[in-house]
This record gives structure tokens, sequence and C-alpha cells, in this order.
């Protein structure tokens, strides 16, 4: 259904350690087993095994249609919590683990915030809203559609670049995945493989008005402490400069001029 990548970009601000790439990495997420958000060598040796949990059509090979990641990074918040009850089987409007496909299981760990093993639709909105917001600004929506262009791992993997990974790849994948470890200490952590955020295109105020009608639920002009992302609810009271109990498009301007510039 979904074609693109979602590099899943999380920097630390105001004191708020930075997710882990590696455990909602949807391909090292599988490889780290103990879950610990390092991948050993020894967790490294399984590579091809756990590649082929890809392989939908068991014939050895992964096409670029299995490699592709679960989620793009173009959807707005909306269409993205409308891809995800895609995938409601029974149409009852919540998501529960045995709906989604492996790949995107671990979603339900990350959004289920009351811990009752299911997302309904406000769980499916602030998901939705961490995705496309990771570090309390967008992820930039004009990277490289292709995974192979901006994705470390499977670039890693496939090295003939056609795309896909042929029998030979994935028997190799052990190997050619350490050029990962670039300190080359035998295990990867997510500081050698999580890309650098990049800041998307347009002026402050044109991304804001991007971002406010991403986060707008309600559609009253205005952002409420509830309809901004996490990492800027932490921050609600330095954004809220008039404090009127809102955040306008004008603060939130405000806040992006504040942030580093673009990074290429």
């Amino acid at each position: 259904m979904w074609c693109g990548l979602l590099p899943l970009l999380a920097s630390a601000q105001e004191g708020r350690p930075p997710q882990s790439f590696i455990r909602n990495h949807y391909i090292l997420s599988k490889l780290d087993a103990n879950q610990d958000g390092v991948i050993t060598l020894d967790e490294l040796s399984q590579a091809r095994k756990v590649l082929l949990r890809f392989d939908l059509d068991e014939d050895g090979i992964l096409s670029a249609e299995e490699l592709k990641a679960p989620i793009p990074l173009d959807l707005g918040v909306d269409e993205l919590v409308q891809g995800l009850l895609a995938h409601d089987k029974n149409g009852d409007g919540i998501l529960t683990k045995d709906e989604l496909p492996e790949r995107m299981q671990g979603l339900l760990v990350r959004g289920d915030l009351n811990h009752d093993g299911k997302l309904d639709k406000s769980e499916l909105r602030k998901l939705a809203i961490s995705i496309k917001f990771p570090d309390g600004r967008p992820a930039p929506a004009n990277a490289p559609a292709g995974p192979m262009r901006v994705d470390p791992v499977v670039a890693a993997l496939d090295t003939d670049k056609d795309g896909k990974l042929s029998a030979a790849e994935l028997t190799a994948a052990p190997e050619s995945l350490r050029v990962l470890d670039k300190n080359g200490d035998g295990q990867i952590v997510d500081s050698e493989v999580r890309p650098a955020p990049r800041t998307p295109p347009g002026t402050p105020a044109e991304r804001a008005a991007r971002m406010f009608n991403e986060l707008d639920a309600d559609k009253d002009g205005k952002l409420s402490k509830a309809e901004l992302p996490p990492q800027m609810q932490d921050r609600f009271d330095l954004l809220d400069t008039n404090q009127d109990g809102f955040i306008s498009k004008e603060e939130l301007a405000t806040m992006l001029a504040s942030q580093p510039g673009p990074r290429h």
C-alpha cells in the first residue's frame, strides 16, 4: 500500500533523549534480537534469516516492493491515519497486532499509550503526529523517494545497486552490514546509522503554515497543547509567547525560525 520510506529522525531537545533509530527502523529492529538498541556481531550473523521474513513470495530474493519501508514521508497526518486504518480488517476503527503486517507491529508498541494492546483513533492520530513530526518539526518531505537512495541499511545491503536483494546479497548480508559499524568496535549503534535531520523547504512562515494545517485537528485556527507533538508539549509555555493558552501560526513560525538551518 505505502511505497516510501520513513527515516525516523529524532534529535535531543530540551533534555529529551532521541528516539532509538534502531528500534524504530523496520529492518534494524528485527536484527536487534534483544531490543537493546545495539546490534552486535552475533545479531548481525542472523541478517539473512531476518531479511527473509520480508520475502513474501518466498522466491529467495527481495524485490524492490518487498524492500520498501511500510510508511512514506510525504503523507499528511490524516492520510497517515487513514493509511493505518486500511489494515483495520474488521472495520471497528481499532488496530490490533494481528491486523498489522509484521514489519509494522512495532508501531503498536510505540502508539499504544494506554497499554491495552490496540490502537484507537485517538492513539492513531497521536502516532501519526509523532511520525510526521519526530523531533517537533516536520520530517523533510523533499527527501528522495526511493529507499535505495535514502536508507543506509538497504544501501549497504544492495551492493550492485539494482534496487533488490539477490540470493547472493542476502547470503552476504552479515558482512555487508558491517560497513555500518563505522568505528569498527563490533557493534552498530544509533549514532552510526541515524540520518542527520534536515529542514524542509520554505520560509519559517511557509513551513509553519503547513505544519499548522497538519496539527490543527479541530480547524479552529489555533493549536492547543493536546494537538502538539510531545516534544512541543514539553515547551508549550515557551512557545505560547502571549500566554493565551494556544499556539498561533505566528508563534509557530517564530519557533521554526529559531531552529538551525537546512542540512543537505
